[in-house]
């Protein structure tokens, strides 16, 4: 498993918040968060996804997913 991918689980095991892409590049560095959840999803860990409409900075609707660790692999 790459760093990217043991940062991410060990942000939602201390936080057991959810994520987006701009919150994982923010806290954690990480820009491609959708390629490293399909990673971890390969590797067994389910993650609960949910599309949301925010505004950007530009004052325009914007929509993205929210990622949320569910099970971990048996």
């Amino acid at each position: 498993m790459n760093t990217q991918c043991q940062r991410i689980l060990e942000y939602f095991k201390k936080q057991d918040k959810t994520l987006t892409s701009a919150d994982a590049w923010r806290k954690l560095g990480i820009m491609r968060l959708a390629s490293r959840i399909h990673e971890l999803t390969n590797d067994g860990y389910s993650f609960h996804r949910e599309r949301k409409t925010v505004i950007n900075q530009f004052h325009k609707k914007s929509k993205v997913v929210e990622y949320q660790l569910k099970e971990e692999p048996l």
